[in-house]
């Protein structure tokens, strides 16, 4: 699910780092929902239970405070959900986590986990979070959110006052993968988190569209736009 490149946060999508056009074809095809129904292939928990109680453990061990960055860093990188550690599928926890901590809330990293685990990973988190199980747990927390998909105006559907879960495609001369960032608005523009797996860093760009310029080729899923007054 993570985003490798570390290419500096203001390269085109030009020359070097063209994507491929079949996959670039491929992933402006998918919206949230082709995505949303991989869904229908998620294994039962119990596949994954013995795993989720050691996750569980290991977890619970690490100190978070927010803004995380660079999921493939730090405490981060051995981290876990499903089958899988936070280096290769943990952008969508990480992205919860720093939305609920901009939202003014405390969020509890062993609680994402364990929703996602029981409500909504793909393959086990080899593919990552199904988006549905996103916009479930903004529910269970009792977060004022909308979601947007389809053809936007990104930088529109933001306000001052919110912050926001984007998942996106990307698709570099390589290949391709999914990953979910969180953002909001700073003086500079908008400010996005955990951009880069091997970066722990937040970085800055003039708008979302000038970020989803940047580096690989990105094709938005959707985006959970969250009130950052909490009832």
């Amino acid at each position: 699910m993570g985003d490798k490149n570390s290419d500096n946060k203001r390269q085109k999508n030009t020359g070097a780092n063209k994507p491929q056009p079949f996959l670039k074809a491929l992933v402006s095809m998918i919206g949230y929902g082709g995505y949303a129904a991989i869904n229908a292939v998620r294994f039962p928990y119990f596949t994954i239970k013995k795993k989720a109680m050691r996750n569980r453990e290991i977890n619970a061990s690490k100190e978070l405070a927010f803004p995380l960055n660079g999921q493939s860093t730090g405490i981060l990188k051995d981290m876990r959900i499903g089958s899988r550690s936070f280096a290769g599928s943990g952008c969508g926890a990480i992205a919860t986590f720093n939305a609920l901590s901009m939202a003014g809330m405390k969020p509890d990293m062993v609680e994402i986990v364990d929703f996602y685990e029981r409500k909504g990973l793909v393959c086990n988190a080899a593919l990552g979070v199904n988006p549905a199980a996103v916009k479930n747990y903004l529910a269970k927390k009792g977060l004022t959110w909308k979601c947007y998909k389809g053809k936007q105006d990104w930088d529109a559907c933001l306000g001052d006052s919110q912050a926001a879960i984007m998942l996106y495609f990307w698709v570099s001369p390589k290949g391709m993968g999914a990953h979910y960032v969180s953002m909001e608005k700073c003086p500079k523009g908008i400010r996005v988190y955990n951009v880069y797996g091997n970066r722990d860093t937040a970085y800055e760009f003039e708008d979302i569209q000038a970020f989803l310029e940047s580096g690989n080729y990105k094709k938005v899923v959707s985006m959970f736009v969250i009130d950052r007054d909490v009832q």
